[in-house]
């Protein structure tokens, strides 16, 4: 399901499988190219108190993203070359760097930010390890041979 298609852009080369759910009713949704997001995966705005009112504020996902089945995000951004797992919740106003891994069934807490080139994994999640330099290279050929 996918409401309010004129509030949400996506660029070329992007999967959407069956049963997901995109809010671009309520605020602003960007998806980079090469992004696939599984089936029931849902992507809602995350909500941001100004000026003692809770607006919704746009979600970013860049290029090169893998988000697997049954995942939910509230988050603000998603870096470039970031793989997500299954049944993950990211909450509002995450913010995830270029080059990470969240693990299945992670709950990564609100405000949160995740560095670049490093794993989170747990609930809640926490720092798991880091990446290699060439992880970019291997996440982008794995989105591109997806296709």
């Amino acid at each position: 399901m996918i409401k309010s298609s004129n509030n949400i852009e996506i660029c070329d080369h992007a999967i959407l499988q069956q049963r997901i759910i995109l809010r671009g009713d309520l605020a602003k949704v960007s998806i980079g190219k090469y992004v696939i997001l599984s089936e029931m995966v849902v992507i809602k705005p995350p909500t941001k108190r100004q000026n003692k009112e809770l607006r919704y504020v746009p979600t970013n996902i860049g290029n090169y993203v893998f988000v697997d089945k049954g995942t939910i995000i509230e988050a603000m951004s998603i870096g470039n070359y970031v793989k997500i797992g299954r049944d993950c919740i990211l909450g509002q106003r995450v913010v995830i760097g270029d080059n990470s891994i969240i693990l299945d069934n992670s709950v990564v807490c609100p405000d949160t930010f995740i560095a670049p080139y490093s794993v989170y994994g747990g609930k809640p999640a926490v720092y798991m390890g880091e990446l290699p330099e060439t992880f970019p290279l291997v996440q982008k050929e794995s989105c591109q041979k997806y296709f």
